[in-house]
């Protein structure tokens, strides 16, 4: 049962992963409809600068991508510490 836990884990993670990347790309490249200045977006109601949220988005896609490669990937390792 653990093993389809990690796997099923894995999945839902990597899921999430790719859509955070999907919008922290977004985020980044989405320039609005001003010619210049800053871009901003809504989040929870208040304005955050889009660059930022972005590069967030993206950070926490990478720790998602990590977190599902040693779910799906990595070994068993016991209490002692040996594999």
């Amino acid at each position: 049962m653990n093993g389809a836990l990690a796997t099923v884990t894995g999945l839902v993670l990597l899921g999430t992963g790719l859509v955070l990347i999907l919008y922290g790309l977004f985020a980044i490249l989405y320039r609005g409809d001003s010619s210049g200045g800053d871009t901003y977006i809504d989040i929870a109601g208040n304005a955050a600068d889009a660059d930022i949220a972005g590069g967030i988005a993206l950070l926490i896609a990478l720790l998602a991508f990590v977190l599902a490669g040693s779910l799906l990937l990595g070994r068993r390792v016991s209490a002692r510490g040996k594999p």
